[in-house]
C-alpha cells in the first residue's frame, strides 16, 4: 500500500535530461563513445530485447545486471542500493509493446505495459521505456513504468458546516458530482442526504436510492479505478455518528448509467474504505478495515482487501501475498521497541503482533507464524499472546 518508488518517479527525468543534453555526456560503464557511435540507430527489436532483459533482470533479483542495461548517466543517479528498499518493478510482471516511435538522435521509445499475472486475472501498470545506442550496444535512457492515476479524494473538496453539514461540487472527469448532507436536529435521528451526477452531455444520471437510515451517505472518491480508461465512483454510508461503521459502494459511470461494482464495509477507522494501488498496479483494490481484537488499549485493526474480480470487488485478501508479507517485516523491525515503550508492553507490542498473525493467516501460515512470534516476546508474555491469537482466529472465521 505505498506510493510509486523513487526509482519510477526519476526515470523519465532522467530521460528528458539524456534527450535535451544528447546524453549528459555519458558513456556505457563510465566511460565515453564518440557522438557516431551515440548517433547509431537502435532497432525496434533491440530495444523490446532491452526491455525484456531488464524485467527478467529485476524479476530474479539481478539488481546489478539490470543496472548496465541503462546508460551510465542513469545509474549514477540511481545507486542500486536504493532498488533494494524501492524497486522499480512490481513483483512478477511481465512486459506487452504497444507500439514504438522512433526519436530524433536515433533512439526508440517503446509504449509498455507491464502485467502480472494473479488467480483474480491481470493487474497492470503502463508506460515508456526510452533506448538508444552506446558504444555499440543497445542501452535503455530512461522511463518507466508509472503510477496510475490517483483517484480524487472528494471529501478533501467538501465545504464543511456545523453539527458535521457539508455540502460538495466536484468534477470528476467530465462528470459532474454534486452532494449535501444535513445531519438531523434530533440527537441519534440519522442524517439526510443528497447525491447527484451529471454526464458529460449534461443529463442527471439515475443513481439507486441512498440508505433510508444512516449518519449520511457522501461520495468520497472517483476516478479510473479499473484501469480501463473509465470513471468510477465511491459512496460511503456511516451507519454510526462515530463513523465506527462504515459500507462504501462503488459505480462504474457511463454516459447513460451507473452499474454497481462493490459493496464494501470497514470499521472503526473513518479513513476507509479506500482504493489503494497494490504495488503500483491497477486495478485499483479498495480496502477496508477489519477489528480482530480489543486489547483494552483500543481495538485492533486489519486490512481487508477487496479485489476487482468476476465485474465486481470481492473479499481477495490473500490473492495478495506480497503486501501481507511486507506489512509483517515492517511490523516485526524492531522487537525492542516494545520492550522500552513507556506504556508497557502488552499496549504497545498488541497491534504489531496481533495483526502479524492476522498476515500470517491469510497467508496459511498461522502456526508457524504463532511460533516465529511467540520467539519475539518475553517468555512471561507468551501465554497471553497465544490467547489473543485464538481471539484473533476467531474474528477471521467470521464472516
Amino acid at each position: 500500500m505505498r506510493g510509486p518508488s523513487p526509482v519510477r518517479r526519476a526515470t523519465l527525468a532522467a530521460c528528458a535530461c539524456l534527450l535535451a543534453l544528447g546524453g549528459c555526456g555519458g558513456g556505457v560503464f563510465g566511460h565515453r563513445y564518440p557522438a557516431s557511435a551515440a548517433a547509431a540507430a537502435v532497432t525496434v527489436a533491440q530495444a523490446e530485447q532491452v526491455v525484456r532483459s531488464y524485467f527478467t533482470d529485476m524479476a530474479a533479483g539481478r539488481d546489478s545486471a539490470a543496472a548496465h542495461l541503462w546508460s551510465t548517466t542513469w545509474q549514477r543517479a540511481h545507486p542500486i542500493s536504493g532498488w533494494a528498499s524501492s524497486p522499480p518493478l512490481p513483483p512478477g510482471v511481465q512486459p506487452e509493446f504497444g507500439g514504438a516511435t522512433a526519436d530524433g538522435g536515433g533512439t526508440v521509445t517503446l509504449a509498455v505495459r507491464g502485467v502480472a499475472g494473479s488467480p483474480l486475472g491481470p493487474r497492470w501498470a503502463t508506460g515508456t521505456f526510452t533506448v538508444g545506442m552506446a558504444a555499440g550496444s543497445p542501452r535503455l535512457l530512461g522511463g518507466g513504468l508509472q503510477p496510475p492515476s490517483v483517484p480524487l479524494n472528494l471529501q478533501s473538496l467538501a465545504v464543511r458546516g456545523a453539527a458535521g453539514d457539508q455540502t460538495g461540487d466536484a468534477p470528476c472527469g467530465g462528470y459532474t458530482v454534486r452532494w449535501s448532507l444535513r445531519a438531523d436536529a434530533t440527537a441519534g435521528r440519522g442524517a439526510v442526504s443528497a447525491v447527484a451526477v451529471t454526464a458529460p452531455d449534461g443529463h442527471r444520471l439515475p443513481l439507486p436510492a441512498l440508505p433510508g437510515f444512516s449518519f449520511g451517505t457522501v461520495p468520497t472518491f472517483c476516478g479510473d479505478l479499473l484501469g480501463n480508461g473509465g470513471m468510477d465512483l465511491v459512496l460511503t454510508t456511516a451507519t454510526t455518528s462515530a463513523h465506527y461503521y462504515r459500507q462504501a459502494v462503488v459505480y462504474a459511470l457511463s454516459p447513460t448509467a451507473v452499474r454497481l461494482i462493490g459493496q464494501v464495509p470497514s470499521a472503526q477507522d473513518a479513513r476507509y474504505p479506500r482504493p489503494v494501488a497494490e504495488d503500483g498496479l491497477v486495478p485499483y483494490a479498495m480496502v477496508g478495515m477489519h477489528q480482530i481484537d480489543d486489547v483494552g488499549y483500543g481495538p485492533i485493526l486489519a486490512p481487508v482487501i477487496w479485489a476487482f474480480s468476476g465485474g465486481i470487488y470481492q473479499r481477495e485478501t490473500p490473492a495478495f501475498p506480497d503486501v501481507l508479507r511486507r506489512d509483517i517485516v515492517r511490523r516485526l523491525a524492531d522487537p525492542g521497541a516494545w520492550r522500552r515503550c513507556a506504556r508497557g508492553f502488552v499496549a504497545c507490542a498488541s497491534p504489531d503482533l496481533l495483526v502479524a498473525y492476522y498476515d500470517y493467516a491469510k497467508l496459511g501460515e498461522a502456526s508457524a507464524g504463532l511460533a516465529h512470534l511467540e520467539t519475539l516476546v518475553p517468555s512471561g508474555e507468551r501465554a497471553w499472546l497465544v490467547g489473543q491469537a485464538q481471539v484473533v482466529a476467531m474474528n477471521i472465521a467470521l464472516p
